[in-house]
């Protein structure tokens, strides 16, 4: 008999089980480096290394010698998966294109050279910088660490007093210590996802986000394929193929976000990653809303194999990634799987009784994370709501996948 074919995934938290339980499912031994709890972790073997150690990575490597690797929903581990790629000549993205989206800076100037429209911006590297944009454009305006993901470090500066203390959090989380400030665009956020097969890139679909009432930065609620007229849902496709090819995503994944502009309807780009939308989005709300299982179609693509996996925008089903928040307790229910609706695709309960101050946090964090899917959006919201209630209080580490 011959020896399993070798995976390495990179990376692997709650978000990621999907992808190993289908590398489990297709016949591979997989290792993962993971930072999450092994007990959930249904792999061949595991080691706990931070992503952005590429040294320890590479011992990783020499010692299991494995035949493909793979990373998904994370900035740092696509960006691993590359620099292994380019090493070792696996299957997976350019390094080039991993260095571009994992530098905000980098992707504004690529994206420059489009027709696409962007907020005024600034690369800062100390306070004074930060308070000469804010002298031309005004406030209120944003401070970004360059590359960091998940909105960690991302503030609104809204007054002078603000700029030292904001533009130190920005700082804080930036591994290259420097920041980007851009012009306050007002509207609404807006996701665009992607996949780039074998035959080319194609748009897959658009969400609607619903934001916090008391704090803007930070999501409520996401709604796949959104709900767009069809001559914006042509804007945002022509917005995100240009992007996708002006930072030159052509493997796998792009996450792409814009800013639809209130008074004007013109869309703004945010920024660009070439890896899955996390929180389930890449390997369980695309496959829900298409019928296509995008997840599968990566690790084919990381083991070589030609890949044609295009939806052309036919949608069998709407779905809602919805974060539960859980601020003061209530009645626990012991049961809460059985108590939601056969809609409910995945769910993760974070850490048992955690409040969250979703005024300050602006990123990960909040109480749980549930996707539902269904054919109105108006029952996956009172799906969520129910959902929220069930779990007010619940005393347990909880963590389900349909």
């Amino acid at each position: 008999m011959l020896p399993l074919k070798k995976i390495l995934i990179i990376g692997v938290g709650w978000e990621q089980i999907p992808l190993v339980i289908k590398a489990k499912k297709h016949g591979l031994y997989v290792i993962v480096t993971a930072w999450w709890e092994e007990k959930h972790i249904p792999a061949d073997k595991i080691y706990k290394t931070d992503s952005r150690n590429l040294e320890e990575l590479d011992k990783i490597i020499s010692i299991e010698q494995p035949d493909y690797i793979t990373a998904d929903e994370s900035d740092s581990s696509m960006f691993a998966v590359a620099f292994f790629a380019e090493k070792y000549h696996f299957y997976g993205p350019k390094l080039k294109t991993q260095t571009i989206t994992n530098n905000k800076y980098l992707q504004r100037i690529c994206v420059s050279k489009t027709s696409v429209l962007q907020p005024e911006y600034q690369l800062c590297w100390n306070l004074e910088m930060v308070r000469e944009f804010a002298a031309r454009v005004g406030y209120p305006f944003m401070i970004k660490p360059l590359d960091n993901c998940g909105s960690i470090g991302v503030s609104k500066i809204c007054q002078e007093s603000e700029t030292e203390p904001l533009w130190l959090k920005a700082v804080a989380n930036s591994y290259s210590r420097m920041c980007i400030a851009e012009k306050c665009i007002v509207g609404n956020v807006i996701t665009a996802d992607g996949f780039s097969d074998s035959t080319g890139f194609e748009f897959i679909a658009a969400s609607n986000k619903e934001m916090y009432p008391e704090n803007e930065n930070v999501a409520k609620a996401l709604y796949y394929p959104g709900t767009f007229s069809g001559s914006m849902f042509e804007k945002i496709k022509e917005a995100a193929e240009l992007t996708a090819k002006a930072v030159e995503i052509d493997f796998g994944f792009a996450h792409l976000e814009f800013i639809l502009e209130k008074e004007s309807n013109d869309i703004y780009f945010v920024e660009a990653a070439n890896r899955g939308g996390g929180v389930y989005i890449s390997n369980i709300i695309l496959e829900e809303i298409t019928g296509i299982d995008y997840c599968q179609a990566l690790l084919q693509m990381a083991m070589g194999k030609p890949v044609s996996a295009k939806c052309h925008q036919q949608y069998t089903k709407k779905a809602m990634l919805y974060f539960l928040e859980s601020r003061e307790a209530g009645s626990a229910v012991n049961a809460p799987v059985e108590t939601i609706p056969q809609a409910c695709q995945a769910i993760h309960i974070n850490r048992k009784n955690q409040t969250v101050n979703v005024k300050n946090d602006a990123s990960a964090g909040r109480y749980g994370v549930a996707v539902l899917a269904g054919d109105t959006f108006a029952d996956l919201v009172q799906a969520g709501a129910h959902l929220e209630r069930a779990f007010a209080g619940y005393t347990q580490e909880y963590f389900w996948i349909k």
